[in-house]
């Protein structure tokens, strides 16, 4: 519901629903003004408004301190190509921490399932996903404008 309420109202979904009861989660709205999020731990809502320039989002928990420790590695590099290298270089860890995460416990797994490349500017939006982004597979692209 988050996702569709902040594609229709944009930075002004918060007026529409009330999170107070609902799960923690990390709403990304991505316009060609701005880049802003919201992190909701189940309390406390935190608005944050990133400036131009690249951005992690990761989601969450036991991982927030993924955004410190990878973040320049990313910034640093040339562009999308050279981040998907940088996500094939690091195989799923039993760390949560890890880039990549698998970790097995009590016969289940709590694993990265999904990886996400976002490239926005104006009249421009590509969006790369893959289901295994530690792999050589070809990610799926879709391009707008």
């Amino acid at each position: 519901m988050l996702p569709l309420l902040a594609a229709v109202h944009g930075t002004d979904w918060r007026a529409h629903v009330d999170p107070a009861g609902m799960a923690s989660f990390l709403l990304v709205v991505a316009s060609p003004g701005e880049l802003v999020t919201w992190d909701f731990d189940g309390e406390r809502l935190a608005e944050t408004r990133h400036p131009e320039g690249t951005t992690m989002v990761t989601s969450g928990g036991p991982e927030d301190r993924k955004t410190e420790r990878y973040l320049p590695a990313f910034a640093a590099a040339d562009g999308p190509e050279a981040w998907r290298r940088l996500v094939r270089a690091a195989p799923p860890a039993d760390d949560p921490g890890a880039l990549v995460v698998r970790h097995e416990e009590d016969g289940r797994v709590f694993a990265t399932v999904f990886g996400e490349l976002v490239e926005a500017e104006p009249g421009r939006l590509r969006v790369s996903s893959s289901r295994e982004p530690w792999t050589g597979r070809p990610w799926d692209v879709l391009e707008v404008g």
